[in-house]
């Protein structure tokens, strides 16, 4: 097996998972082809699917994700960013300071992405809400000295 085929099996474990894990929720015809494009090295330390079945069904599936080859959540962070851009995706500001976000090309998903630092204050000054097991797998990879960085895919540019 080629060494590039390989690469591109290693990158395309988290966009399975994250396909998977949005099939079911409310608006599954938008996300059916869900790619969320990862630099390489970048690792899914833990995710969570999150929806709201009201009369506007909206799911959201957060994840944490670290990247032992950068020194820092920045570094990792700004990468990210630079690899979507080139990808196509139209960068954006978030709704707070800690947060920037993307839209893929179609518009069809829409990533808000902090550092784990950046969300950790966040939550903590309940300006973002995440579900626990984010949370307290961001506070682990920031203890532990990891670079982190937290997402939130969701369907279209909301």
């Amino acid at each position: 097996m080629s060494r590039s085929l390989r690469r591109s099996q290693w990158f395309l474990a988290p966009v399975g998972l994250a396909t998977l894990a949005l099939a079911g929720c409310g608006q599954s015809e938008q996300l059916r082809n869900t790619q969320v494009p990862l630099i390489r090295g970048a690792q899914v330390l833990q995710q969570v699917r999150r929806c709201d079945e009201g009369s506007h069904a909206f799911c959201s599936l957060a994840m944490v994700v670290i990247n032992p080859l950068y020194r820092s959540s920045g570094g990792f962070l700004v990468a990210e960013r630079k690899h979507l851009r080139q990808l196509g995706w139209t960068l954006q500001a978030g709704e707070i300071e800690q947060e920037r976000s993307a839209v893929s090309p179609g518009h069809k998903l829409r990533i808000v992405y902090s550092t784990a630092a950046g969300d950790l204050l966040a939550l903590d000054q309940a300006w973002i809400k995440r579900p626990d097991p984010i949370g307290k797998a961001l506070s682990r990879t920031l203890f532990a000295g990891l670079p982190a960085i937290s997402l939130m895919v969701e369907a279209g540019p909301a």
